[in-house]
């Protein structure tokens, strides 16, 4: 990607958002912080989202749209979102959410106020319909603590609903992750591994608004819908997703610098955590050995 001039990239990954894309887009364009660039990145959409796309691009020369050849899966469009940005700072933006115009203002003032944090992300609402009957979310936790392995534990105990990935981060910081694996929970460990780093900050105001029907929480989707949402990922995302998550936490505690002693607390932490999940990990293990091989 050429060089951006915008301080904020906001990657938008969509497969067959039609019916929410537009208003989604609208929110980040009526954003009071004005130097940004909103990158959609279509996954082979098969309905009306590339025609809504080009529109806004017509309308607005920060926005930009790219189609994949062919669906990749969610996982991977969402990282190659990113890989269309080359801006300081980064922000996903789920294709059926809205952000109130105060949203990266508020992190922004975070992050460039604070060199010790690397993602701050505003309060959040939840919606069905309608962001003005939205009601408020306060289970959303921060990451304070100077010791990083306090950080990395907190964030993995506290997070319950991750609104934490929809915020902006320093975008050197997000690249160090492992970023989106194929299995659930990957958010959940994006959001950890940026903890390692750096402070997680909650800014002032609620400024965030996700969507909680069914079409939009892939939780909430019937099995047919969540097949077509998890569609083009390469693997089955359900088979191991407890061991994906510990193995890929093992591996951000072997890559990110510690201190010899902050590496020692964090194995002696994924110890207790697996020990808490040995049900799940012995019967994930069976499934994985019961498989066929090719």
């Amino acid at each position: 990607m050429p060089p951006s001039t915008a301080t904020v990239a906001i990657g938008v990954p969509v497969y067959n958002g039609a019916r929410f894309l537009r208003q989604a887009v609208e929110s980040l364009l009526g954003q009071t912080w004005r130097d940004l660039e909103v990158v959609i990145s279509d996954n082979a959409s098969t309905d009306e989202t590339p025609e809504i796309a080009r529109e806004l691009v017509a309308r607005d020369p920060r926005v930009r749209y790219h189609r994949n050849e062919r669906n990749l899966g969610v996982f991977r469009n969402y990282d190659r979102a990113l890989e269309r940005t080359t801006a300081p700072f980064f922000k996903w933006a789920a294709s059926n959410d809205v952000c109130g115009p105060g949203h990266i203002a508020a992190c922004m003032a975070v992050l460039q106020s604070r060199p010790d944090v690397c993602l701050a992300y505003p309060g959040t609402c939840l919606f069905h319909e309608d962001p003005a009957d939205a009601t408020p979310y306060d289970l959303d936790p921060e990451a304070l603590q100077d010791d990083p392995v306090e950080r990395f534990r907190h964030i993995l105990s506290s997070l319950r609903l991750n609104n934490a990935f929809n915020g902006v981060y320093r975008a050197e910081a997000l690249r160090r992750t492992s970023l989106n694996g194929e299995y659930l929970g990957s958010d959940m460990v994006v959001v950890a591994e940026i903890a390692l780093q750096g402070k997680v900050v909650r800014a002032p105001g609620r400024h965030f608004y996700r969507r909680m029907t069914p079409e939009a929480a892939s939780a909430a989707m019937d099995p047919a819908s969540r097949r077509a949402f998890f569609a083009g990922t390469g693997r089955d995302v359900h088979g191991t997703p407890v061991l994906d998550r510990n193995l890929q936490l093992l591996r951000a505690i072997r890559g990110t610098p510690l201190t010899r002693a902050e590496r020692r607390r964090a194995w002696w932490y994924m110890a207790h955590r697996l020990w808490w999940a040995r049900h799940d990990v012995l019967a994930e293990t069976g499934r994985l050995l019961a498989r066929p091989r090719a």
